[in-house]
């Protein structure tokens, strides 16, 4: 792998960030990544840390200086050599109290020093990838963890399985070649081969490759939407989204009117349900608008329903258009009902319904997240890869309808061919630098 082509990361310099999270606490720690070597440039702040140095994986109480006289804090410094550290370098990490007033001005006297720079987002992680102390489904399990909201998502960190995406991608080339092979055997020897046997040939290679294609169909492209998923309310204007946003919540947060296009932007709240972490989001109603301004809000509740992990149509009771818009939707509801009733795909609710009964609509989306990662191999499609296994999968169905069918070899071979050229498309955009950009963009500083 060609490093120079992954996330911008220096690795001549010494790195250093604070690693627990900023703010008033007991303790703060500072992580230290680079050669031993650079690491006696410190002894200006802490004139003990050559016996940090020599007592490997031992916490020693030292001063740090802020100057030859004065001293900045008393600290626990603890000094893991190469290549038995978290990053695979040689690491120092600092514990200073948790005033951040201490840690700012610790934090500036380090960058003072030549070769020390203040760490990137993940690229401690990068260094020990690049180190070989983690592989990039350790690399997806770790970022997993780190950006979850919700039960569902840790769950789905732990069972991630060590599943070698260049082994699948091998294996679908071998049966891809296989399936070919047969192909024109009975194409270019059909009066010297048995047909009825090159036939079956053909079932069989055919069968292996759509059973190695169908897994990965059913793979899940992890997107930051995943870690907070949003549940959309959408609608007409006056169909009651603000209404049902203020009951979900238990609170007056969007404003109720009976102007049509009050919303005019969307509106949104993050909510916590048995240990499920939601956002909530009221849009702009659609309508036929000359307004600028609420034909942008509108154009922006549109894009939000396109990324959107549960949608739910609100309707007022004199609507006959169920087909809003041709959008596909999760749940409807009908506003200004006099009952309250919610069931797996419709439901009724009023002003005065209560968050007992309307609490349903955020179990159904809690089921529908675990649904999504009910799965047993996992494995991390980039998006580009999804997207070219997206366009294969109609080509695919077709096709097996075709061989169930016993259609003729020509039919068949005109057919794979355009299932072949997806399969080389996808050999040649998969990219591991792809899969390693998104990672890292979910990691945060220190990590």
């Amino acid at each position: 792998m060609d490093f120079n082509e992954l996330p911008n990361f220096d690795l001549r310099h010494t790195i250093f960030a604070l690693i627990t999270p900023p703010g008033t606490s007991a303790v703060a720690v500072v992580r230290i990544s680079g050669k031993r070597a650079n690491f006696y440039s410190l002894c200006a702040y802490i004139p003990k840390l050559p016996d940090c140095l020599n007592h490997p994986r031992k916490s020693l109480l030292v001063d740090f200086f802020k100057n030859n006289s004065i001293i900045l804090d008393n600290v626990l410094a603890v000094y893991f050599p190469s290549p038995a550290s978290f990053t695979g370098e040689d690491v120092l990490e600092i514990s200073f109290h948790g005033n951040m007033l201490i840690v700012e001005q610790a934090l500036a006297m380090l960058s003072c020093i030549e070769n020390f720079r203040h760490a990137l987002p993940g690229e401690f992680s990068f260094r020990a990838f690049r180190n070989g102390k983690m592989d990039l489904l350790e690399l997806e399990r770790l970022s997993i963890r780190l950006n979850a909201k919700s039960e569902t998502m840790l769950d789905f960190a732990s069972r991630l399985n060590k599943v070698d995406l260049n082994e699948i991608l091998m294996t679908l080339r071998i049966n891809s070649m296989r399936h070919r092979a047969a192909i024109e055997m009975l194409i270019d020897f059909s009066e010297d081969v048995d047909e009825e046997h090159t036939f079956l040939e053909i079932c069989s290679t055919w069968n292996n490759l759509y059973h190695a294609l169908s897994k990965l169909f059913r793979h899940n492209t992890i997107g930051k939407s995943w870690f907070i998923p949003q549940i959309v309310l959408f609608g007409q204007t006056n169909a009651g989204k603000s209404t049902l946003f203020n009951l979900l919540l238990q609170e007056k947060r969007s404003i109720v009117s009976s102007i049509p296009g009050t919303t005019r932007d969307y509106v949104s709240q993050t909510v916590n349900f048995e240990g499920e972490t939601f956002e909530l989001i009221d849009t702009a109603g659609i309508r036929d608008s000359q307004d600028i301004i609420e034909q942008e809000g509108m154009d922006r509740s549109r894009k939000l329903l396109e990324d959107s992990f549960f949608k739910i149509l609100v309707m007022p009771p004199d609507s006959k258009n169920q087909d809003f818009e041709g959008r596909k939707f999760d749940l409807l509801l009908e506003s200004f009902s006099k009952e309250t009733v919610i069931n797996e795909k419709i439901g009724r609710f009023n002003k005065d319904s209560g968050f007992e009964e309307l609490s349903f609509v955020f179990k159904l989306a809690k089921r529908k997240l675990k649904d999504a990662f009910s799965g047993g191999e996992e494995v991390y499609l980039a998006q580009k890869f999804k997207n070219i296994l997206e366009s294969l999968k109609p080509y695919c169905h077709t096709y097996d309808s075709y061989i169930k069918n016993k259609y003729d070899i020509a039919i068949l071979d005109q057919e794979f061919r355009s299932i072949e050229t997806l399969l080389q498309k996808i050999s040649a955009d998969y990219e591991v630098n792809e899969v390693m950009n998104y990672i890292f963009s979910n990691f945060c500083i220190g990590k």
